[in-house]
């Protein structure tokens, strides 16, 4: 149970970091 739960959760810091690097190579214009 506790290995599903931190299974899953290491699925979502996975999903995190792709939507991370991907709004971090955008460039910073909407900055007001």
């Amino acid at each position: 149970m506790h290995e599903d739960a931190h299974r899953r959760m290491n699925r979502d810091v996975a999903e995190n970091e792709d939507l991370y690097e991907a709004f971090a190579a955008t460039p910073e214009d909407d900055e007001e």
